[in-house]
């Protein structure tokens, strides 16, 4: 059964909706029994598709036609006929090639053959097997392999594979059957060259078929599967042919990762309604013993009864249900695109494209929409709410909880904003935001950095409070408040927007302008030294209306208000 607007995958959709549609927004998740049963029932309606293995290395390159030095991407043709079962073509040249090389006979056609060159006689190559059929003069004789990871454009070596992979059976079946159906060729480098062999095989057997180039050269199947929402799923394919293998050698990927991103994009062709076809892993002959392993491992794999993908890994893929990272070990996500490249231990993904581009990271937490997007290799951070941390490469240990908290922050360590902006817009400020500073905490809306200066340790609480613009290890507490100097401390807010302010080295400035600070307890000031007074009350002009108690100095002397009465100047 096809995903479409009606059937089991509709009711699916539907459950899944329901069930899960608060979680981008600030409602708790809850599912009532209906939403239950209608999910059941979903579940219940899913035809899953047959998964195809079509063991290239065996069945094309017959195990042991692997290239060899001196084979090119060329060709040459045969200067008189041979006829069937003859083991010596006699060709036009002979340059380039070699003992050992694998030519390949009558590419794309039924009569196609591999055979190896054991000898070469001036002119004429002596082959194994014999040819099957008889040739006539000046048809082509070409290599198989341009190098060691390629084989020969088409219409030569490409061209046989594609014919091969057109035709191939299974029990006695066409893979490939039905006419107008959809194809989608997902893969690497080689791609581009098999397809139209491919196609053309096609067409001659089932007319008129489309076939879809998703191929993108030095892909990984990890990311394959990372575009496979975008390069894949909109052409609602009959069928994803899955060709990988070489680039995840060449990486050295971990074969048990391998093995479980196998079973992630089978669960995502079946949730499509489609029917994966691998081709299987080809003979490298830099790497043989990898290649070899690799081809083992993925036939025992998609050969066993039990088919790679559960019912509900299947549902997981195309509805972005919760669930473990195949492969990673305990780590866990939540929404469509997360977490699809990561191979790090113990990290949480909860949103859609969360953790998205995250890699060998380990201990992450991101929870919402784009919500540690772009971090690939840190450890041991947190980031709830959207967007947080949106841009953080490879900074540790931070935590952020409000939505844009740390958004800007790119290899900061040991930060922790609450709030939104928080971190990221501090005082409306975006240039500001924090990107590389060390032990920050800021708690509150808008609170973080005073400059674009990078700075550490500074400690903001209150509503666009900021600190730090002349140096680390200032603190500002209160509304408005801005500790700028290093070392300095502000305490007290103003509803005005201008909060205690002071940019003097190890100051600490207590209250506002407009308003009063109050100390409820008594106040001790240190004993006056040589170098300094206990008390400092700098001089200014007389208060326009004192109240009892009050205390100033101007040039004239030392002024205080008692009973009503200015008293002073005192000299």
């Amino acid at each position: 059964m096809k995903y479409s607007a009606s059937g089991g995958y509709q009711l699916l959709g539907q459950a899944a909706h329901a069930a899960t549609h608060n979680l981008a927004g600030n409602d708790p998740i809850s599912i009532n029994q209906s939403q239950v049963q209608g999910l059941s029932e979903a579940l219940n309606t899913i035809v899953r598709k047959p998964v195809y293995y079509l063991d290239v290395y065996n069945n094309f390159f017959t195990a042991a036609n692997v290239w060899v030095t001196g084979q090119i991407n060329g060709a040459t043709t045969l200067t008189a006929q041979v006829l069937a079962g003859g083991t010596v073509l006699p060709v036009a040249s002979a340059l380039n090639f070699v003992v050992g090389s694998v030519l390949i006979l009558n590419p794309g056609t039924a009569n196609q053959q591999l055979v190896k060159v054991s000898a070469v006689n001036s002119n004429n190559l002596t082959i194994a097997p014999a040819t099957s059929v008889t040739m006539a003069q000046n048809t082509e004789i070409a290599h198989l392999w341009s190098n060691s990871s390629h084989i020969t454009a088409d219409p030569y070596g490409s061209r046989a594979y594609g014919y091969w992979a057109a035709n191939a059976q299974a029990n006695g079946q066409y893979v490939f059957a039905g006419s107008g159906k959809k194809i989608v060729w997902l893969g690497d480098s080689w791609t581009a060259g098999i397809l139209p062999g491919f196609k053309a095989a096609l067409d001659a057997r089932l007319g008129e078929t489309t076939v879809v180039n998703a191929g993108v050269p030095g892909n990984t199947l990890a990311q394959m599967i990372a575009r496979f929402a975008t390069d894949v799923a909109p052409q609602t394919p009959d069928y994803v042919v899955v060709e990988h293998g070489v680039n995840d050698v060449y990486q050295s990927v971990d074969p048990a990762l391998l093995a479980a991103q196998v079973d992630q994009v089978v669960a995502l062709v079946q949730s499509i309604g489609a029917i994966a076809v691998f081709p299987g892993m080809v003979p490298l002959a830099d790497y043989p013993v990898q290649s070899v392993a690799r081809q083992v491992e993925l036939k025992s794999q998609l050969s066993s009864p039990q088919l790679p993908a559960t019912t509900m890994g299947i549902v997981a893929a195309r509805f972005g249900f919760p669930g473990v990272n195949p492969g990673v070990a305990s780590s866990l996500r939540f929404g469509g695109g997360a977490q699809p490249l990561a191979t790090g231990a113990n990290n949480i993904a909860i949103g859609q494209n969360s953790q998205v581009a995250l890699t060998t990271g380990v201990n992450n937490v991101a929870v919402g929409q784009q919500a540690q997007n772009k971090i690939t290799t840190p450890n041991f951070n947190v980031a709830i709410g959207q967007a947080s941390q949106f841009n953080l490469f490879t900074g540790a240990a931070n935590v952020a909880i409000g939505s844009n908290a740390q958004f800007s922050m790119t290899t900061g360590a040991n930060n922790v904003a609450v709030g939104h902006n928080s971190q990221y817009s501090p005082a409306g400020t975006a240039a500001n935001a924090t990107t590389s500073g060390v032990g920050q905490t800021s708690l509150g809306y808008g609170t973080g950095q005073a400059s674009t200066t990078a700075v550490n340790y500074i400690t903001t609480i209150g509503y666009n409070s900021v600190a730090g613009g002349g140096g680390s290890y200032a603190t500002a507490l209160g509304a408005f408040t801005s500790a700028t100097g290093w070392g300095s401390v502000a305490i007290g807010c103003d509803t005005s927007g201008a909060g205690a302010s002071t940019n003097v080295t190890n100051e600490i400035a207590l209250g506002t302008a407009n308003h009063t600070t109050k100390i409820a307890g008594r106040l001790n000031t240190a004993a006056s030294v040589t170098g300094k007074a206990g008390l400092n009350v700098p001089h200014g002009t007389a208060p326009t209306t004192p109240v009892d108690g009050d205390m100033w100095t101007t040039t004239a002397g030392l002024f205080v208000r008692i009973n009503g009465a200015t008293v002073g100047p005192l000299t």
